[in-house]
């Protein structure tokens, strides 16, 4: 894990829940004190739907939290330290990434057959899950969200459909750095 992350990742949240608490705060103002019927323009869905509650969503980012310590930080698991530790501290191609082909095939060489199976292996496994409790805690942190604000309902459900597509292009970068690793593999 580069050191940018350690500072990075904490303030990408941090200013996430920052700007959710606000807009939550700003947008619960418009409602009318009396009724609380939702604000001009704000979908009867969100009115009327349970609202997912703060446990669900602390919950989920224990588990993303977790997932990330074990990791990234400590060489569990297959992550990115037993990768490291495997191939004597080289960098993962999401660490340092590579531009052209020759480059790819030239890092992946330093890895080693050890290093280029404990990668696929990563890329497989942990290189899945650990993106899948970050997309299980966006999801529940946009429900929790969508529910207290008032949004139309095209751009609740684009709320809704962030972390998917997030998700989505993760395990397509995931697909697309397995392979150079496979067919480099099949060559020897």
């Amino acid at each position: 894990m580069p050191a940018e992350h350690i500072i990075y990742i904490p303030m990408v949240f941090l200013l996430g829940f920052v700007l959710g608490g606000w807009l939550v705060t700003r947008l619960a103002r418009r409602q009318l004190p009396a009724t609380r019927e939702p604000a001009a323009g704000a979908s009867a869905e969100g009115a009327t739907r349970t609202a997912t509650s703060m446990w669900p969503v602390v919950s989920a980012f224990a588990v993303f939290a977790s997932a990330f310590i074990s990791t990234h930080i400590f060489p569990l698991f297959g992550g990115v330290k037993a990768i490291a530790s495997a191939t004597a501290g080289l960098r993962l191609l999401d660490q340092q990434p590579a531009f052209s082909s020759a480059e790819v095939y030239a890092r992946l060489t330093e890895f080693g057959v050890a290093g280029r199976t404990l990668y696929q292996q990563f890329t497989y496994s942990t290189d899945v899950l650990f993106p899948l409790t970050l997309l299980v805690f966006l999801l529940l942190l946009a429900r929790y969200v969508s529910a207290r604000i008032a949004l139309g309902t095209r751009l609740r459900r684009s709320l809704l459909a962030l972390p998917l597509l997030w998700f989505a292009t993760d395990m397509l970068e995931n697909s697309h750095a397995v392979q150079p690793a496979c067919r480099f593999s099949s060559q020897e």
